[in-house]
């Protein structure tokens, strides 16, 4: 596979989770369906940064989504699922394809609770690891932030962070 195929491939599978998030919210407006895609594929992308996955990471992906999104259990379990299962086919490649999407989308705040959220996912089985963090950290630069907002963030999950245990 060349390397145009698979950033093609990316934007494909961005796509493909933009669809199946259509199905569960067929009434969002084009924002909010980037905005929410966004979030399932980056909540996805931290959850299965260490490549494994843990029942605290899936009740805490659920946890932080629908302290975004209202929906009730049974879709809420099915968005989960498929972003994860788009996660693993990924593994991180495709991040900055959905930091860039919400970059504009939200204010300076939001992208700050976002980092909040992501920091959660990493840290829900005890351990955030390097992985995860440096990930955020990228993340975090794709969102325009400073790298003092993405040490703020950091430092409320400390006690988690695998580097200091």
């Amino acid at each position: 596979m060349s390397l145009w195929n698979l950033f093609t491939k990316n934007d494909q599978n961005k796509n493909d989770l933009e669809e199946e998030i259509k199905l569960v919210f067929p009434s969002l407006d084009e924002v909010a369906l980037t905005k929410v895609t966004a979030l399932c594929g980056l909540f996805a992308s931290i959850v299965y940064a260490d490549l494994k996955i843990e029942t605290q990471e899936i009740e805490a992906f659920k946890r932080e989504f629908v302290k975004w999104v209202s929906l009730e259990q049974n879709s809420l379990n099915h968005l989960v699922k498929v972003s994860i299962d788009y996660a693993k086919q990924l593994v991180g490649v495709d991040t900055h394809l959905y930091a860039k999407e919400v970059k504009d989308l939200m204010n300076e705040d939001e992208k700050y609770y976002l980092l909040e959220s992501l920091f959660t996912l990493a840290a829900s089985d005890g351990n955030t690891s390097l992985d995860e963090s440096e990930l955020i950290k990228l993340i975090s630069k794709n969102l325009g932030l400073s790298n003092q907002m993405y040490l703020s963030a950091r430092a409320k999950f400390l006690d988690s962070l695998g580097e200091f245990k």
